[in-house]
């Protein structure tokens, strides 16, 4: 049981954090909890580590659930509300983008002997706009992955494409090379909304047309993706998006909250961060919920999970269309541990229970392959054990102990034993035969004991490492 000093310390320090998660412009839960200890690697470093990956995999140390990413990092125009980082590419397009191309072939033939005899089980191409490439370079970039690297025959191969810039030589040329799953990227089909973030040319008439196409050559999933709450958008013009793409034939409809910067929110509604998210963004979302069951029942669409308005994604699937023949997904990345391999600049890539290492330089138009230096830190169990109840609280009420069992041969009671102990006195959750279950029903609040609780060391010193104590002293 605590101590009277260790609740004392404890109640303190709870204040202090929330005051500190108040005082940043925008955090993530995850971005937050990182190691803020980094080594630097080369390429040769990196190959070295992927190289023993097969060995792990044959022996169980590790997941044999390895999935691939490549990155486009290039934009024909730049919408109004990204923060994210990108190229807009306009003069000498088809050159650059051609040097790109050679650059991540050459940066496959450099690891390819790495994963010798691993399969892959997916493969996602996303962020900003694959479809930038023509239909030649997709040609060329993705026969020489396929021949470099071995994918399940049930593996989820998804790409990103503009509805602007897709056309039919395109969508050949993608279905050739084997991909299974089309994202569209809409945000909204209302006109004045669309022209304000800079994202006039993706009409709902080019929407129409592009999905038309997806259809006529037959590929397993079409997933629409829209965000709540952009400038401009109302409750009416979000239904009529909404139902508009619900009765066309999509198998998914996911709904994202807005990610953006303080300088869009100043521009846009004159209020900061905590008053948007904690007061216009929150009714907004609040009244999503009430319409989205009925439109969604209307059109044989359920909802997957419960619309929470601290969820950053709300996922509706099409009960009627066609079963994919994907086994895997893209989603799988967040449910749980994977070995995750990046192709691009700026990447972040993963191997369980081992490293994480990102590139953090700039995108730049001349391209070396094996001349980066990326900044690692080292895995442990515990970093492992720590994200598994962190996910867990953090997309539902519970965990499951056996689950976790599964995962890690340990009793997360004993493990976890002094953090539970808290989080119990606090009476935040239960603990039953089988499940931890969590009574805090405001997501926030929520993952703020997760975090503070799980990740407590590590978080102060990262405030400490990064000077953050100036504005709350611990």
């Amino acid at each position: 049981m605590l101590t009277n000093k260790e609740l004392i310390i404890l109640k303190r320090d709870l204040v202090y954090f929330d005051k500190f998660l108040n005082k940043l412009d925008h955090y993530d839960i995850l971005y937050l909890t990182r190691s803020k200890v980094k080594n630097v690697f080369s390429s040769f470093d990196i190959y070295r580590e992927w190289e023993r990956i097969w060995e792990d995999i044959k022996k169980w140390i590790t997941s044999n659930k390895l999935e691939m990413y490549i990155h486009i990092p290039f934009c024909e125009e730049f919408c109004d509300f990204c923060v994210y980082y990108k190229q807009l590419l306009i003069k000498n397009k088809e050159e650059i983008l051609e040097k790109y191309i050679n650059y991540l072939i050459k940066q496959m033939e450099f690891y390819a002997p790495a994963f010798n005899w691993s399969i892959f089980k997916c493969l996602s191409v996303w962020w900003w706009t694959p479809s930038i490439l023509s239909a030649q370079q997709i040609e060329k970039l993705f026969w020489k992955l396929f021949s470099l690297f071995e994918f399940d025959d049930f593996s989820y191969k998804g790409i990103e494409f503009r509805p602007s810039s897709t056309n039919e030589d395109k969508l050949r040329a993608i279905k050739k090379v084997w991909f299974e799953t089309i994202h569209f990227w809409v945000q909204s089909l209302d006109n004045e909304v669309l022209d304000n973030m800079n994202r006039a040319l993706d009409t709902e008439d080019k929407l129409r047309e592009a999905i038309q196409l997806v259809k006529k050559y037959d590929f397993d999933d079409l997933i629409i993706h829209l965000i709540r709450w952009l400038r401009w958008d109302t409750i009416e013009k979000f239904s009529y998006t909404l139902e508009t793409l619900c009765s066309l034939w999509v198998s998914k409809i996911n709904i994202y909250g807005l990610i953006t910067n303080e300088y869009y929110l100043k521009k846009h509604y004159g209020i900061n961060k905590n008053e948007f998210y904690n007061w216009w963004y929150t009714q907004f979302s609040g009244l999503l919920k009430k319409i989205i069951p009925p439109i969604a029942g209307r059109y044989n669409f359920t909802y997957l999970n419960k619309l929470d308005i601290y969820d950053h994604a709300w996922t509706l699937k099409n009960n009627i269309y066609v079963k994919s023949r994907q086994k895997y997904w893209y989603w799988d990345i967040t449910e749980e541990s994977i070995n995750l391999f990046w192709f691009w600049p700026t990447a972040r890539s993963y191997r369980e229970g081992k490293i994480i290492y990102e590139w953090e330089k700039k995108i730049i138009y001349d391209f070396f392959p094996n001349d980066k230096i990326y900044l690692w830190s080292r895995l442990t169990k515990r970093d492992e054990m720590e994200k598994t109840i962190l996910t867990s609280f953090r997309d539902c009420d519970k965990i499951s102990r056996k689950y976790f069992y599964h995962l890690y041969w340990i009793d997360i009671l004993n493990e976890f034993q002094k953090e539970l102990d808290i989080l119990l006195f606090l009476k935040k959750i239960i603990i039953e035969e089988d499940f931890i279950i969590f009574l805090e029903t405001n997501k926030k609040m929520r993952m703020l004991y997760c975090m503070f609780i799980v990740w407590r060391n590590k978080i102060r010193s990262s405030i400490e490492s990064n000077h953050w104590e100036k504005d709350i002293k611990w």
